[in-house]
């Protein structure tokens, strides 16, 4: 695997430690260093951060606040923050939810450091694979429904699938530029991936503006209610969008289609129902959902 292209930052003031980590991670890693919380979110913005490293004794600097500013930003949802403490006993419980996954204790010890860095870098590098807007997502979705389908077909449980397509989003592209309709795209995926709340379930995007949602063990009533949630966060999101007919906001068209496997069906029967009825959704004007149980 290859981690030249990734990128370390590190945010702690001390020159020794510097050093070290020029030393330990300087030959495998881009490393960027910020000495508080300053100029934090400035390198963030302009630079594709991999790894965070966080000395909590730094003075001045508010972990908790850095944490959560690190992740509330969508484009740094995949981004682990590693806590660097004096003592074992202070690695603060508070800063799991806000994106710490792991900590490290000073005086630093090189191989432990690189071998949990190296680890925590390797996760991230598959979580980007995984969420990527490329084909690879459309295959793993289509691998995953393979799968949920046998399972659905032997336990004999509903499966649902859910093909959303934001609302004429080339055209507000066009019209606010490639940056900002990156950053709605991550908003709205945002929001829909907190609709689909179970372990089970999974959304990725599989084109420049359109996202798959597979619903195991979901009937047409609960894939109703996810979608009415998936219709209402996005457009609580108020992103005005005033190239579209539909609506003064981002909008999305959805298409459900549900079935209860059956031998004479395969998971292709219910991606071509999904994509009729998602059709169906934009030719009713756009920011509808269509759905259909079969």
């Amino acid at each position: 695997m290859n981690t030249k292209n990734q990128t370390i930052l590190l945010i702690e003031d001390s020159p020794t430690d510097d050093e070290a980590f020029r030393s330990i991670l300087g030959r495998d890693y881009r490393l960027l260093f910020s000495a508080g919380p300053k100029n934090v979110l400035e390198i963030v913005g302009y630079n594709d951060i991999d790894l965070v490293l966080l000395d909590n004794n730094t003075p001045g600097v508010d972990a908790g606040e850095i944490c959560s500013n690190l992740s509330a930003n969508p484009a740094n949802h995949n981004t682990p923050i590693i806590l660097m403490v004096k003592k074992e006993h202070e690695c603060h419980l508070e800063y799991l939810p806000v994106g710490v996954v792991d900590y490290i204790t000073k005086p630093l010890q090189p191989p432990i450091v690189a071998t949990r860095l190296q680890s925590h870098l390797k996760l991230k590098r598959y979580r980007d694979l995984w969420d990527s807007p490329s084909m690879d997502s459309q295959w793993k979705i289509d691998a995953l429904l393979a799968r949920e389908w046998q399972r659905a077909l032997r336990n004999q449980t509903p499966i649902s699938l859910v093909l959303i397509d934001i609302d004429f989003f080339k055209e507000y592209e066009a019209q606010e530029g490639k940056s900002t309709g990156d950053k709605c795209l991550c908003l709205v995926g945002e929001v829909l991936r907190s609709c689909a709340k179970r372990d089970m379930d999974f959304i990725a995007r599989h084109d420049t503006h359109a996202f798959d949602c597979l619903l195991p063990d979901t009937d047409a009533d609960g894939a109703r209610r996810v979608c009415k949630q998936m219709q209402e966060k996005v457009a609580q999101l108020n992103i005005p969008h005033p190239c579209s007919p539909a609506a003064d906001r981002v909008t999305v068209s959805i298409g459900v289609a549900t079935v209860r496997p059956t031998f004479k069906l395969d998971q292709d029967y219910l991606r071509y129902q999904a994509e009729v009825l998602l059709q169906k959704s934009r030719d009713c004007g756009h920011n509808q959902v269509r759905i259909g149980e079969g």
